[in-house]
């Protein structure tokens, strides 16, 4: 595993490097509240039949986020 550091386009590095796994994606973070970010991972999980495991933190801002996610149709 190769360590990058980003500072400028965050997002788009880190949807690209999703879109890099071909395998499985493990992710631990205290919040999860990036759409784009939350889409790319349900596409590779749906699409490409990539294993996505996430811990995140139980808390307000989460299921906020969460359940605006799911009300979209999303799951």
């Amino acid at each position: 595993m190769t360590i990058k550091s980003f500072f400028e386009n965050i997002e788009v590095e880190i949807c690209n490097e999703i879109n890099s796994c071909s395998d499985k994606i493990d992710i631990a973070v205290a919040w999860l509240t990036n759409y784009a970010i939350i889409n790319t991972l349900r596409v590779k999980a749906v699409q490409d039949d990539v294993k996505v495991r996430i811990i995140i933190n139980d808390d307000k801002i989460n299921n906020i986020q969460i359940n605006q996610y799911r009300a979209l149709g999303n799951s």
